[in-house]
């Protein structure tokens, strides 16, 4: 459980960076309202990941 909350918080983060540039950046920004959402859902799945490994808990 250590291994998939690691990577649950990490992969979080790595999604939550990768938003961050793809809406930062003016080589990667468009005005499409596809972009848009889609930047929208990496968020939010970013941020879904980073709950979920923070509040996964140990098993006996």
């Amino acid at each position: 459980m250590k291994i998939l909350r690691f990577v649950l918080v990490a992969g979080g983060i790595v999604l939550l960076v990768y938003g961050v540039m793809i809406s930062l950046l003016p080589q990667y920004r468009s005005l499409d309202e596809a972009d848009t959402n889609q930047t929208i859902g990496i968020f939010g799945l970013a941020l879904l990941a980073i709950v979920a490994g923070i509040f996964m808990k140990r098993r006996r």
